[in-house]
């Protein structure tokens, strides 16, 4: 299940939104009609929004302007980590603390490392969240680029479905 929250009152936090949001400005595209259409105008950093509205607008934004763009919008979360001097798989690994800052109240999902293998480059995350899979790999992409685990690696991260709607996995190679 995608673009649907897993409890209602779940909120997401603006600096999330202003994260995701820096990535499309990149490309010169605004969403800010969109926004505006769910009541997330003028988003501030230090509060807090529901989460179901910011879910809204990114099916709205598939569905106008297609996955690409909902990859650029994860991408962009990788500009909200700090630079926390973790090697990779530290860094994956913490990466549903952070989801967890960001997204507060009820059931909001998770993002489990499974497994990390160094010599083949590889890792595998569980990733049970309301967001499409291709967000979650802007979202690996980001991060990768961002922190080079290895200098030159090039980023590949590929979406596995499975018979849960719910869950997906992220296969990521460096």
């Amino acid at each position: 299940m995608h673009f649907k929250s897993f409890s209602d009152d779940v909120k997401i936090s603006g600096q999330a939104i202003l994260a995701s949001l820096q990535a499309l400005s990149e490309y010169s595209l605004s969403i800010n009609e969109l926004l505006a259409k769910y009541g997330l105008e003028n988003i501030i950093e230090g509060q807090w929004y529901d989460f179901q509205r910011w879910l809204d607008v990114l099916k709205d934004v598939s569905n106008k302007y297609g996955p690409n763009t909902i990859f650029a919008l994860g991408k962009g979360v990788a500009n909200n980590v700090p630079d926390l001097k973790l090697d990779f798989k530290s860094l994956l690994a913490s990466i549903d603390g952070g989801y967890k800052m960001n997204h507060v109240g009820g059931d909001v999902g998770f993002i489990e490392l499974e497994s990390f293998d160094e010599n083949a480059r590889s890792a595998r995350l569980k990733n049970r969240t309301p967001y499409p899979g291709v967000y979650g790999r802007g979202v690996l992409v980001g991060l990768i680029r961002k922190f080079r685990p290895v200098p030159g690696a090039v980023p590949k991260v590929e979406i596995e479905t499975t018979e849960d709607e719910e869950v997906v996995y992220l296969n990521v190679y460096w």
